[in-house]
């Protein structure tokens, strides 16, 4: 008797020891998943802050364009754009180029 008392422990033994096993392996993979969502979320926290500073410089230059786009087009206005955007110059100017300062 004392033969099969020991013989109907081992397989309980084993299925313990699978339970342990398995309970191991399902607590590393929780860790596993915890750690790697933790580390996805800072990216994100991050790649937001990035976008919210796109987002307020973008606003800054919108208002900067409407303040422009509201101004009259006083003669200076036009100086500036014809000697801005067009290269023009005023025909007592004399423009002066230095190519070793960039």
């Amino acid at each position: 008797m004392t033969s099969e008392a020991s013989y109907e422990r081992k397989p309980q033994a084993w299925q313990n020891i699978f339970v342990r096993i398995a309970s191991v392996a399902v607590i590393l993979f929780l860790i596993g998943s915890i750690i790697r969502l933790n580390a996805k979320a800072n990216d994100l926290v991050e790649q937001r802050d990035e976008l919210e500073k796109q987002v307020n410089d973008y606003a800054e230059e919108v208002e900067e364009l409407e303040d422009q786009l509201a101004r009259p087009y006083d003669d200076e206005y036009i100086k500036n754009v014809a000697r801005e955007k067009l290269g023009l110059r005023m025909p007592d100017e004399i423009i002066f180029y230095n190519e070793l300062i960039k």
